[in-house]
């Protein structure tokens, strides 16, 4: 075992609900004398930003421990986003470095993303063992960051004696320089007193040259000046002869002009308008508390899971120091931020929506799925307000818009709900088919999905992978040939306020 010259770093990450295992865990390593264990409650200082500080800690960790429980493994939240992105430093990682090291708590399932990782169990009779196994793998890393660290120190100082070795060849290179340059300087200036000698002598010459030359050229311009005036004079003469023959041929071209363009101007024939068909425009509908059913006590049904043929549109990566990508989306709406990996909407207004950029009509074939991740986290007031997924089409029959939607939300500023629901628009709202409304927690990301059949028979409602309505609408024909259009948005009433947020936005086919 090597000499220790410092600490081997060390990142614990973990569920709250595993701190006591982790600080004992933490305590062990610690009395091991060389290794330097990093936790929330020990590490972090109050004021702190706790993510920044939390990604640096990753970054400049030797290595991570993953600690795995049935709290953990299940828990939505940091602990997954730690998750992602210890692994993405590990990429960065040699092959054959100790970066992540998975440690289960109990009998949990060991996430996909780490089933590749040899991991150990800390807990029951294997503890002690364990404890031994993982030790021995941090003194495997700790020889790895050594020889790093030995051949890092052996480059500098490498660098360092080439450094000193070039700085005495300038030194002698720039001395040697210089006693040519101080020769070579009283080279010129003797160079430069024998030219200036022979260009004075040039001069004189040059300007008797130039002075006999200024003569005779000007004596030849008074001469040509003389033949030039009678050939101008000649000129004037024949040109004015053209001129009367032009100005007569204008006149007639000036007459066949008017009775060409000009007459029918004056006397314009009619012409049939075409008659332009009204094509009617997306909606916000604000539904009255008659239309929404309230909240019940129903569990969302558990069903066939609906296909999964479509692809991703947009994802919303994670990426703080942009915008949302304005390339795949067109809309309104000054409140959309791209925060943590999801689109973040939030305000007053009574709505912001955003609609793909690329085709302007889907045909129900390439339209036939659509999902999206909708989360609704407050709803301030006594209204409503929604994020939404959508898709909608004017309809051939000229009777107006029909829309297939599914709404995240709080219709009564109290009680988080999903309902899903179709309408039409001709002279007002028409409700179709509408779902239960089934009641679901805030600041909670839904799955939600709409699949139209491809004849447009069926429109089927999912959420979390599970259906929970489905109805035939009577305008089968007409939506089998139509265009649509889809879109992703939120909704709030005026006088209220909302956050809410959307991500993982799907595509496809039937």
């Amino acid at each position: 075992m090597p000499e220790f010259h410092c600490p081997l770093k060390v990142f614990l990450s973990y569920a709250s609900q595993d701190k006591p295992s982790v600080r004992e865990l933490s305590v062990h390593l610690a009395g091991e004398g060389w290794i330097d264990t990093w936790q929330d409650e020990k590490n972090l200082l109050p004021g702190q930003d706790w993510r920044v500080k939390i990604e640096e800690a990753v970054e400049d960790a030797d290595v991570v421990i993953i600690v795995l429980s049935q709290h953990s493994v299940s828990k939505e939240g940091y602990v997954q986003k730690e998750l992602r992105y210890a692994r993405e430093i590990a990429l960065e990682k040699p092959e054959d470095a100790i970066f992540l090291i998975p440690l289960r708590l109990d009998e949990c399932e060991v996430p996909r993303g780490l089933r590749f990782y040899q991991w150990v169990d800390y807990f029951d009779d294997k503890k002690d063992a364990s404890y031994l196994a993982l030790v021995a793998s941090l003194k495997i890393r700790y020889e790895q960051k050594l020889k790093v660290e030995e051949e890092e120190r052996l480059r500098r100082g490498q660098q360092e004696r080439e450094a000193a070795e070039k700085a005495t060849r300038e030194t002698s290179e720039q001395v040697a320089a210089e006693q040519t340059r101080l020769k070579a300087q009283e080279e010129e200036q003797q160079r430069i007193a024998k030219q200036k000698a022979e260009l004075e002598a040039a001069e004189r010459v040059a300007r008797e040259k130039t002075e006999k030359e200024a003569l005779a050229r000007q004596a030849a311009r008074m001469e040509a000046f003389a033949k030039f005036l009678e050939r101008t004079r000649q000129n004037l003469t024949r040109i004015m002869l053209y001129f009367r023959w032009i100005g007569l041929f204008a006149l007639i071209g000036l007459v066949i002009w008017g009775a060409i363009v000009g007459v029918p101007k004056l006397f314009p024939v009619p012409t049939e308008t075409p008659v332009v068909a009204k094509t009617a425009t997306s909606t916000h509908i604000s539904p009255t508390k008659t239309l929404v059913p309230t909240a019940t006590k129903t569990k969302i049904p558990t069903a066939t899971s609906r296909p999964t043929t479509f692809s991703m549109y947009d994802d919303f990566p994670i990426n703080l120091n942009f915008d949302y990508n304005k390339d795949l989306w067109s809309g309104s709406g000054d409140k959309i931020k791209l925060q943590e990996g999801y689109l973040k909407f939030s305000g007053t207004d009574s709505g912001t929506e955003l609609r793909p950029r690329g085709p302007s009509v889907w045909k129900i074939t390439q339209i036939g799925t659509l999902q999206a991740d909708l989360r609704i986290d407050n709803v301030t007031g006594t209204s409503y307000a929604f994020t939404k997924l959508g898709i909608d089409t004017t309809l051939s029959d000229g009777k107006g818009v029909w829309w297939a939607q599914c709404r995240v939300g709080s219709f009564d500023g109290v009680n988080a709900q999903i309902i899903c629901d179709s309408y039409r628009w001709g002279d007002g709202p028409e409700i179709l088919y509408q779902t239960t409304s089934y009641p679901i927690e805030f600041g909670k990301f839904y799955s939600v999905a709409i699949d139209l059949a491809p004849d447009g028979s069926n429109v089927r409602y999912s959420v979390d992978g599970q259906e929970i309505g489905s109805y035939a609408p009577d305008v089968k024909s007409l939506l089998e040939k139509a265009g649509f259009s889809w879109s992703i948005g939120i909704y709030i009433e005026e006088g209220s306020s909302a956050d809410g947020a959307i991500d993982n936005v799907m595509v496809g086919p039937n």
